[in-house]
């Protein structure tokens, strides 16, 4: 084995070992190809016959790994198929040992430091230190180099690493999580050492001590280097009285209560002190956090009052509309009492404001109040009104309610039938007039409400009744010599049930009279109505 002289080598470049197949390394080369062909794996066994074997072929390995392999001793060994790595040896699954150890250590603790004096945790900082300094010197395999990287492992790590003070960090990054702020309270768990952590990352900015990362990671929080001052805690009063605010809202719908509420004044004067430390400067962030979850009414600035007796009026004028409609749903602008309207709105928005009084949300309640005026029914115009009764007195005189489109005794009226299953199918149809319009038993469908029997229809019905005045029956043969039109229309009537096109009021018609839809006697004659027996 030579090497190239020394003599007109450039400066800084390195040796270049010159490799020669030796007969040593051929004979184990072949008994390596011939184990391979015997047994179907490059697995030689450790110890017996094969001991040489095997640590010949490790020794290949590790070579080729440090780049110490010439080039005709590569391509021999992968000619047979020879593997660089064997996922089987005692040494590959070691190694994948400790990174699954690594692992689980920064899954648990974010990080890759590793605490502990001996045992499990001091060999596995023996092996982190081992995987630097084979990457240090060029000597760790690529494979094994990708999957540390790709798992996040720093190849230089700081001088030293905090627990402590990553610990610290967790803890405070949980904190912000949960309050939405860094305003920690001495009152909490561990809140005392947290507190004290903060302070002396304040002291180690100022003075320069802090480290650039830890800096770095604390801005990137949020973290306000200047203290706030501290947060209080609710007390335990305080929480009450928050549980009767609670339970007052889910009462009357908001949070306004009267400064002087006779059911409970003590709540009252709550309500007032924590708007007044509000306007001061001097509420906690955890109170004003919790007060404004709840929309509580910051500005009270018209105070609920006690109905008065306007109020009292226009409630009973409310009542006797009630007893009329049989709803409180009040248009705005309702002719006939706009006052009473306009009153009905203002109730709407005192609620929503939340000055509406206690007394006054509660009466409303008990009847039922609408406080969204989309959510209750709209009054029918007069011209519907008309229009409704026309419809009344149209099923009077026809005994059904379906209105040709273009009835040229009443085109409006057809039109506004037309018009009231459009809304409907919209979606648009006030539930007044659809409550009204289904208390008659309006046919929502237009296919059947388009049409009405035409006059020829009449006439053969006509004939039919004759004919069952006559016979006794509706089973008029097909081929009747009297009258075949009244046979073929018979037909007619039954081909058209069984495909679904025979008008509803046409079906009912029929089976009123005992129309007989199957077509039994086959004769050209009547028969009585034995046959049916």
């Amino acid at each position: 084995m030579g090497v190239l002289p020394s003599f007109n080598r450039p400066a800084g470049t390195r040796r270049v070992r010159q490799f020669r197949l030796g007969a040593v390394w051929l004979r184990h080369c072949d008994e390596l190809a011939e184990f391979h062909r015997q047994h179907g794996h490059f697995n030689v066994p450790p110890t017996g016959a094969t001991a040489g074997l095997y640590d010949w072929a490790g020794h290949q390995r590790n070579q080729h790994h440090c780049g110490q392999l010439g080039p005709d001793q590569v391509q021999r060994l992968e000619a047979i198929g020879f593997p660089w790595i064997n996922p089987d040896s005692g040494a590959e699954r070691a190694w994948s040992r400790n990174f699954d150890r690594l692992l689980e250590s920064h899954r648990a603790n974010g990080h890759f430091f590793v605490s502990g004096q001996a045992g499990p945790a001091e060999s596995l900082r023996g092996w982190m230190l081992t995987q630097r300094l084979l990457h240090k010197f060029g000597r760790l395999r690529p494979d094994r180099q990708q999957r540390l990287e790709a798992a996040g492992f720093p190849w230089n790590p700081p001088l030293y690493w905090q627990p402590a003070w990553e610990r610290h960090f967790a803890e405070l990054m949980e904190h912000y999580r949960r309050h939405g702020h860094f305003l920690v309270s001495r009152l909490e768990p561990a809140g005392v050492a947290l507190r004290d952590w903060m302070q002396s990352q304040r002291r180690n900015r100022r003075t320069g001590r802090l480290r650039l990362e830890q800096q770095q990671r604390l801005e990137a929080a949020g973290f306000p280097w200047v203290a706030a001052p501290e947060l209080k805690l609710p007390t335990a009063a305080w929480e009450r009285h928050f549980a009767e605010l609670l339970a007052y809202r889910e009462r009357f719908g908001h949070c306004a209560v009267p400064v002087q509420w006779a059911e409970n004044p003590t709540l009252g004067h709550w309500v007032a002190s924590q708007r007044s430390r509000r306007k001061r400067g001097t509420i906690s962030p955890e109170s004003f956090r919790r007060l404004e979850e709840v929309n509580f009414v910051w500005v009270a600035k018209d105070r609920p009052r006690i109905p008065t007796a306007a109020w009292e009026r226009r409630f009973a004028e409310l009542l006797a509309y009630r007893e009329r409609f049989g709803h409180c749903a009040v248009p705005v602008q309702w002719a006939e009492n706009p006052a009473l309207g306009r009153w009905v709105a203002d109730n709407r928005r005192r609620r929503k404001g939340g000055t509406i009084s206690p007394e006054s949300f509660r009466r409303l309640e008990e009847v039922n109040f609408v406080w969204v005026a989309k959510d209750g029914p709209q009054m029918p115009t007069a011209a519907w009104e008309r229009h409704f009764a026309e419809l009344l007195a149209y099923r009077e005189r026809f005994g059904h309610y379906f209105v040709p489109v273009q009835w040229a005794e009443n085109p409006a009226l057809g039109r506004w039938v037309a018009g009231q299953r459009r809304w409907r199918k919209r979606g648009t149809i006030s539930p007044e007039s659809f409550r009204r319009l289904e208390e008659i038993s309006f046919v929502w469908a237009a296919k059947d409400g388009l049409r009405v029997p035409t006059a020829a229809w009449e006439r053969r019905f006509a004939e039919l009744l004759a004919y069952r005045e006559r016979f006794g029956h509706c089973a008029v043969p097909g081929q009747w010599a009297e009258n075949r039109a009244l046979g073929r229309w018979v037909e007619g009537q039954r081909y058209k049930r069984r495909r679904g096109k025979l008008l509803s009021e046409e079906r009912r018609r029929l089976e009123a009279v005992s129309f007989a839809w199957a077509a039994k006697p086959r004769t050209g004659q009547p028969v009585p109505l034995a046959w049916e027996g």
